[in-house]
């Protein structure tokens, strides 16, 4: 029977141990106790197809933001939860949830999950909404942020009434195993003569396959078919003999890095997957956790003891998935690599803006770039100057109010 891995994520009492045990014992727990780590086994029938539904529950609380990223790896898909009745709960999802499992997982997916949507007509909580200028989320609402955030599905439920239950763990098993496209019979072929020690334009190489190259050609099967699903990423290998040595194309369609074409090459070390690839960025970038250098700041590719970094059941998928989220609106600069820029961002966002769309424009991946280098970095310099004059005449203005309220205060 294929087993389906499952972790539930999400804010402390949005009712995700509620739903578990509503689901998995049919019964509708009638106290509420934090959870830490919890789990359940469940057999779901997929098409009349039998599938072994592993359940795992987190605690949401920040005292477990360390210990929970240890029941991630080998997950197959996540459920983000919120409550239909709690702001906070559904921004969370965007500030908190959704970064935390792309940063652990970024090539699994994921279902958006409204619970507790018997509360929506419960006269004392729409009182409390009342009193504080809020109402219940819509639909409508969920909808957005799963479309916002790439989620696989958005579904509702409630684990009092048990309405859309079921919906909600079939998704979760369809989503796991959502059909990719399959490479051509040929590719297919090339690549398993590549785990055999052959190559199709070569004799036989005559020297026994390493593991690593026995991980990446079956590794690159997996890439080939996500990506034929995320336009926003090319994958290519200069020497395709080489599979340990590729490039990284990435073109964000969405936020601030929209329209840019940054390229990484990535490279693959003999002891993969025990120590992860390395990565450099070959495009100029003004961004805070990729510096001048081209030098990459990526929790996944730093080698860590603790759950944060990166881990022997690590792929490539994700190491491309997580290079794409760079580019993501809702990455976070707390611990930049391109210190300059990270300042600049948090404390004028419009400068920062305004920097990185005169390096797409100026260092966009092209023949040309070496014939124009120089004149563009002295454009830079020149512009850098400018902000740097304003954002002074900024400090000096805030330093001038600060002066005149003191002067203000010994007159008194």
């Amino acid at each position: 029977m294929t087993e389906v891995r499952c972790v539930l994520v999400g804010d402390g009492g949005v009712g995700k141990t509620s739903i578990l045990v509503s689901y998995a014992k049919n019964q509708f727990p009638p106290d509420y106790a934090p959870t830490v780590f919890a789990a359940f086994a469940v057999t779901v029938m997929i098409n009349g197809e039998p599938f072994l539904l592993r359940l795992v529950d987190t605690a949401g609380q920040d005292d477990y933001d360390e210990m929970r990223p240890l029941s991630y790896p080998l997950t197959d898909v996540f459920i983000i939860c919120f409550s239909v009745v709690s702001q906070s709960s559904y921004e969370n999802v965007r500030q908190k949830w959704i970064k935390e499992i792309r940063q652990q997982m970024p090539s699994a997916p994921f279902l958006l999950v409204g619970t507790q949507t018997d509360l929506r007509n419960h006269r004392l909580v729409l009182d409390n909404l009342k009193k504080e200028g809020r109402r219940p989320m819509s639909y409508s609402a969920g909808e957005r942020l799963a479309k916002e955030l790439k989620a696989a599905k958005y579904v509702e439920c409630s684990a009092l009434t048990q309405e859309g239950l079921k919906t909600v763990f079939d998704e979760a098993v369809i989503a796991a195993l959502k059909p990719r496209k399959r490479l051509t019979v040929e590719a297919m072929l090339n690549l398993q003569k590549r785990i055999e020690g052959v190559d199709e334009n070569k004799a036989y190489l005559g020297t026994r396959t390493s593991v690593r190259d026995k991980l990446l050609a079956e590794q690159v099967q997996d890439v080939q078919k996500e990506l034929v699903d995320h336009p926003t990423c090319v994958i290519t290998f200069p020497d395709p003999t080489q599979l340990h040595e590729m490039e990284l194309t990435v073109k964000p369609t969405a936020g601030m890095y929209a329209n840019g074409v940054f390229k990484f090459s990535i490279h693959v070390p003999p002891e993969y997957n025990n120590e992860p690839p390395i990565v450099k960025c070959k495009t100029r970038v003004w961004h805070p956790n990729i510096n001048e250098e081209g030098k990459v700041c990526l929790s996944i590719l730093r080698v860590n003891s603790n759950s944060h970094g990166w881990l022997p059941t690590g792929c490539l998928l994700d190491v491309i998935y997580g290079l794409d989220g760079l580019f993501d609106d809702l990455i976070s600069f707390d611990d930049p690599l391109n210190e300059l820029a990270a300042k600049q961002y948090k404390k004028n966002p419009a400068n920062f803006q305004r920097k990185v769309r005169r390096y797409i424009k100026n260092y966009y991946d092209n023949e040309d770039e070496d014939e124009d280098e120089d004149e563009d970095e002295d454009e830079d310099e020149e512009e850098d100057e400018d902000e740097d004059e304003d954002e002074d005449e900024d400090e000096d203005e805030d330093e001038d109010e600060d002066d005149d309220d003191d002067d203000d205060d010994d007159e008194d």
